[in-house]
């Protein structure tokens, strides 16, 4: 461990212990990784070490996102019916799925739907907690087209992996661009 001279301090890689006492700011993209702080954890890791510390990071991201959607699991008064899917283009379906969009209902989907919504236009936001139904939700998107109200998407996973995916439109009224 080097001394800190002159009362400057340093940087100390949380991982092995490096440091560094000189001063860099760099601006844009880098061909390797320097000094950072990993998002997740808020601790520094050295060029040598990012890959670990990466790891990390993610995998903390990943435990919050879980342990926050398996607080709130079940939302008192969701009524899932079945879960929709954009492959199911019957006009009865589309309109059943709509009708509880617009009633402000929880709607379970399914991949095919997710993501035709998280592509059909830009997000007005993403990866945002959200209060649903007076539960704050770890949101993955928010679509709205022009001035309407914001439609939240979210997903869950249980205990054997599988992703559940819903849906429901906010009181949170988007302006439009």
């Amino acid at each position: 461990m080097e001394k800190i001279i002159n009362g400057k301090t340093g940087l100390i890689c949380a991982f092995c212990g490096a440091t560094k006492t000189e001063v860099s700011f760099i601006i844009g993209a880098s061909t390797k990784p320097d000094w950072c702080m990993i998002f997740g954890t808020g601790k520094m890791a050295c060029p040598a070490c990012y890959e670990k510390a990466m790891a990390e990071g993610k995998a903390a991201v990943d435990d919050h996102i879980r342990a926050h959607n398996d607080r709130v699991a079940h939302i008192p008064g969701s009524t899932v019916p079945k879960v929709y899917s954009y492959d199911d283009q019957t006009p009865e379906s589309w309109k059943e799925f709509i009708r509880l969009l617009d009633n402000c209902e929880i709607v379970q989907i399914d991949e095919s739907m997710f993501y035709y919504w998280l592509e059909v236009l830009p997000p007005v936001y993403m990866h945002k907690d959200q209060l649903i139904d007076g539960v704050s939700r770890f949101c993955s998107f928010g679509f709205c087209e022009g001035s309407d109200y914001v439609i939240d998407f979210w997903h869950t996973k249980t205990a054997t992996g599988e992703h559940l995916r819903y849906c429901k439109k906010s009181n949170r009224y988007h302006r439009g661009y």
